[in-house]
């Protein structure tokens, strides 16, 4: 997968937002950069913010990269292909595939917001295999989808039952998501005189660093 140029940018980016406009306390704020951001690595903070969590507090969850598809596995998909996020670690055939799905992502958050209220997830990357055009796009955030078949790729890491019967009991997402494009489309980087960055993570940083208190 290509190495974008913006994602380093992306993340001091918006940790400076939350630390300096919004007081998040910089021990709050665990970033995981290039290599550090593997499958395990990724799904053990995940683990470790679930850990720590209180009633009520004010959680945020970014991710800037490449996004991409691959095969479903779990038979909740009507086009077959769940949307995934790519860690450092994960490749395509041959390689293996060590892509985080939204399925797995989806657990997460549910458990989060049984939790708290007050979760917001913010996605800048593309969701599909698919291309278009965008006039303030230098690089695209899409890694090729994998369709190879589904015995051919790991086992998912949550069972689709349990979270079938957690959505029938909490239906809908019940939590703020932020994403760059829809499923079938694609996200781009964006040059600014402060260097590359996500086309979305730049201007939302820019217009919450300058929003009034309220």
């Amino acid at each position: 997968m290509g190495n974008l140029s913006g994602c380093t940018n992306d993340v001091e980016a918006m940790a400076a937002v939350l630390r300096d406009r919004f007081a998040f306390p910089t021990a709050s704020i665990a970033i995981l950069l290039n290599e550090q951001a593997t499958r395990a690595a990724i799904l053990a903070s995940l683990e470790q913010l679930v850990a720590r969590t209180g009633a009520d507090d004010i959680v945020v969850i970014s991710y800037h990269g490449h996004g991409s598809q691959m095969t479903d596995r779990s038979g909740d998909e009507p086009d077959g292909l769940d949307e995934t996020i790519a860690p450092h670690d994960s490749g395509r055939d041959p390689h293996e595939n060590r892509d985080i799905t939204d399925d797995e992502l989806h657990a997460f958050f549910l458990r989060l917001r049984q939790l708290t209220p007050n979760l917001t997830v913010i996605f800048d990357c593309c969701h599909s295999g698919s291309l278009s055009r965008d006039s303030l796009g230098i690089r695209l955030r899409q890694a090729p989808p994998d369709t190879r078949p589904a015995a051919a790729l790991p086992p998912l890491a949550v069972d689709p039952r349990q979270l079938r019967a957690a959505q029938s009991q909490r239906p809908g997402h019940d939590y703020v998501m932020l994403s760059a494009c829809r499923d079938e489309e694609v996200a781009f980087e964006h040059r600014s005189d402060s260097g590359a960055h996500g086309a979305l993570t730049y201007f939302l940083t820019q217009a919450l660093a300058a929003a009034p208190p309220e």
